[in-house]
């Protein structure tokens, strides 16, 4: 199977295409790095990590034989190798790229991939995407093929985690690159949403919108930049995304899911209900505080409405009960997800 890749790949997708059988096979253009340096992407280590991890261009035969990018964040470790990407297309040299899912891949055939040399005359760009498994079962014979690797070709593994003490580590920094991708951490997260924007989608991001974004959303930077490419469309021509835009396209929907899951809860639609829990929980994953407070604002403007005696001590009971759940998940190991889709059929009206 193959795949023709164009300058670069879609921001707001943070997966490369894999597959369990034949690799895929990509064609694009080779640039170089700088062998045995340690590179840094993405957080709050450094000044501007949107541009951390842009290395110029030198000629192709310099390229680094073997690179290691790492790093917990996924969409960072997308983005390095896109960066590597647009490097290589602006060096005047084909090159083959091949993507290996490391869960499955075999390290005869990977290597089989980086020592042929391409019938083009370039070189080949072997990817192992998602590498900690493929390093874990193949790591005495990584160490020893990284020590002497291949000129014909250039080996990049993917991984979550690159401990720094292991011998690895230090093979691939003295003999190729390694990249580290720190991802930017509360307060540091809208400072990166508004470069983002205006270096991936040449808008810009006022600092009030980018705040508001991030409470309506989570802190997963590619369910970030999705939401960065949708408000960049939305904007049109303008050149300003404003927080009012913010409110708009995405706390609409937020605010819609959270009072349809009351409204199943209210008309005693338990399984609706827990349908649209899920739904709120996933805009909000990583910020668990976040999406309960969404819930109890939901119920806080139910009971801001004229009720009966009856129906505002029901709701009075439900706030109590949902803000305990809040309590015990954040104090205890209770799962957010069962917690409150306990609270959703115990306050289903019949």
């Amino acid at each position: 199977m193959k795949m023709w890749l164009g300058s670069c790949l879609p921001a707001c997708v943070p997966d490369l295409p894999r597959s369990r059988g034949p690799a895929l096979t990509v064609a694009s253009k080779a640039a170089s790095w700088r062998p045995g340096r340690v590179a840094w992407c993405g957080g709050p280590r450094i000044r501007d990590a949107s541009r951390s991890f842009m290395p110029m261009p030198t000629p192709a035969r310099n390229m680094a034989a073997v690179y290691a990018i790492y790093g917990k964040e996924p969409f960072l470790r997308r983005q390095a190798l896109r960066n590597l990407l647009r490097s290589a297309e602006r060096a005047e040299a084909d090159v083959q790229q091949t993507t290996f899912d490391g869960e499955f891949a075999v390290l005869s055939d990977v290597l089989d991939e980086v020592r042929t040399y391409s019938l083009l005359g370039g070189r080949r760009v072997v990817i192992v995407d998602d590498a900690g498994d493929f390093i874990t079962r193949y790591r005495p014979s990584l160490e020893k093929y990284c020590q002497s690797p291949a000129e014909s070709g250039t080996l990049v593994l993917l991984v979550e985690t690159f401990p720094k003490t292991t011998k690895l580590y230090k093979i691939i920094s003295s003999a190729g690159q390694v990249v580290e991708c720190v991802a930017p951490q509360g307060r540091a997260v809208p400072g990166w949403l508004v470069r983002q924007c205006n270096e991936a989608y040449g808008k810009t991001l006022a600092m009030d919108a980018a705040v508001r974004l991030r409470e309506l959303t989570s802190d997963s930077l590619g369910e970030l930049d999705c939401e960065l490419a949708k408000l960049a469309v939305y904007v049109g021509d303008r050149p300003r995304i404003e927080r009012r835009d913010v409110d708009a396209l995405v706390a609409d929907y937020h605010e819609e899911n959270v009072f349809a899951l009351l409204d199943a809860m209210n008309a005693g639609h338990a399984q609706a209900a827990i349908e649209r829990w899920r739904q709120v929980l996933a805009t909000d994953r990583a910020a668990q505080g976040r999406s309960i407070a969404g819930l109890a604002w939901g119920v806080r403007q139910q009971l801001n409405q004229r009720l009966d005696p009856a129906t505002r001590r029901a709701l009075e009971r439900r706030l109590a009960d949902l803000l305990d759940a809040d309590v015990n998940v954040k104090t205890s190991a209770s799962d957010i997800g069962a917690a409150i889709e306990k609270w959703i059929v115990r306050h289903s009206a019949r």
